[in-house]
């Protein structure tokens, strides 16, 4: 029953893929100076509206599908989460993982390490990538940048970061997130830092410099991991199949169905052996070597893209407990999905549609880990 299943979700989404050709995202609506503008407006929510047809939907999804009596390990609100690992795809395949990274995720403040998607157009590598816009806009209007963005660029040394507005403004990996930060909290602020190409030491190095700004911070103003701060790595997780963009493929255990079953189960070993239980560096650093070949940090050995978020993201926290003598986070898997595996959920009504074909030879899957 769950192949048959399988196959006929495969044949919905690709008749799907046939009328929305791949990876076409459409453009937000334009945004007053200084604002940071929606920049994707096909897979993302851009209207209030939507927001509130997406999380009702998912948050049902959810009840229905996980029974969890609220301890923050499935469907209900429980314990409140320092750090999560969130999707970005759009949200008619991902939005139920969004709710299941997020929901338990309550700080007045959220930093986001988002995916440098095209750090290869812009140059970057090496560095952590800022925006220096002072708001950004959303479906609920406009939400705050943090004066902490500017507070960190100015303890931080300057060799490790650049300010890049138009990179910013490109990077869908952090858009996807900011309104459903926004749903539960209208007065939410945000810190966006993109994470470009960058080998295992780089990262460690930058990691500890971003933690020894963020506990001075943290202890002058007094504030509280969870409460007051919060952290949200972007990451979808493998990118698989045969017929993607610029005609790479990652499908080491072919485009059938069994194909399909083992490269989820790859994603959950992954998940077992670098995500869940306690946060350790060496874990962090296997993980970085697992996910990019460390002599050419342009390719993938995983494709998950997430691989620099991640990982600098996962170990700037180690390193941020650390310095406050706080005990080591402990991660829990609260949800996974598939693009396949979802479905194309109903939220075409308002607006919102895909931004690719899915099918056994072009799929996407989404982990949600959280950090307490």
């Amino acid at each position: 029953m769950e192949i048959l299943r399988l196959c006929w979700l495969v044949w919905v989404c690709a008749l799907a893929g046939l009328v929305l050709g791949q990876d076409a995202r459409g453009e937000g609506p334009p945004a007053p100076a200084g604002v940071r503008p929606a920049a994707e407006g096909r897979g993302f929510a851009t209207k209030a509206a939507q927001m509130e047809r997406v999380v009702p939907y998912c948050e049902k999804m959810a009840a229905e599908h996980s029974p969890d009596p609220g301890d923050g390990k499935g469907g209900r609100p429980g314990t409140r989460w320092v750090a999560s690992i969130c999707p970005h795809d759009d949200y008619v395949y991902a939005g139920p993982v969004y709710g299941d990274a997020l929901r338990n995720l309550k700080a007045k403040t959220v930093i986001l390490f988002g995916v440098c998607h095209q750090a290869k157009k812009w140059g970057l590598k090496d560095q952590l990538v800022f925006d220096d816009f002072t708001s950004w806009q959303e479906p609920f209007g406009p939400v705050k940048v943090s004066p902490l963005r500017d507070e960190i660029m100015k303890a931080l040394p300057k060799g490790d970061f650049v300010v890049h507005d138009e990179a910013q403004v490109s990077e869908w990996s952090v858009e996807g997130i900011v309104p459903w930060l926004q749903y539960a909290d209208r007065d939410v602020q945000i810190v966006s830092i993109l994470v470009p190409y960058m080998d295992w030491g780089r990262t460690d190095v930058l990691a500890k410099d971003l933690a020894d700004v963020l506990a001075g911070i943290v202890k002058a103003r007094h504030l509280e991991l969870g409460k007051d701060l919060a952290f949200v790595m972007s990451s979808d997780g493998v990118h698989y199949g045969d017929q993607w963009a610029d005609g790479w493929s990652y499908a080491p255990f072919g485009v059938g169905a069994d194909g399909y079953l083992k490269a989820t189960a790859q994603d959950q070993c992954l998940v077992q052996w670098y995500l869940d239980g306690r946060l350790e560096r060496g874990r962090i650093e296997r993980l970085a070597e697992t996910l990019v070949d460390q002599k050419d940090v342009t390719r993938y050995k995983v494709t998950w893209c997430g691989r620099f978020s991640i990982t600098l993201g996962l170990d700037t926290l180690s390193y941020l407990t650390e310095k406050l003598a706080l005990p080591a986070l402990e991660g829990v898997q609260a949800g996974y999905g598939t693009s396949i595996g979802t479905g194309f959920l109903p939220f075409e009504e308002v607006g919102l549609s895909a931004t690719a074909h899915e099918n056994l030879h072009h799929w996407v899957s989404y982990i949600a880990e959280g950090y307490r």
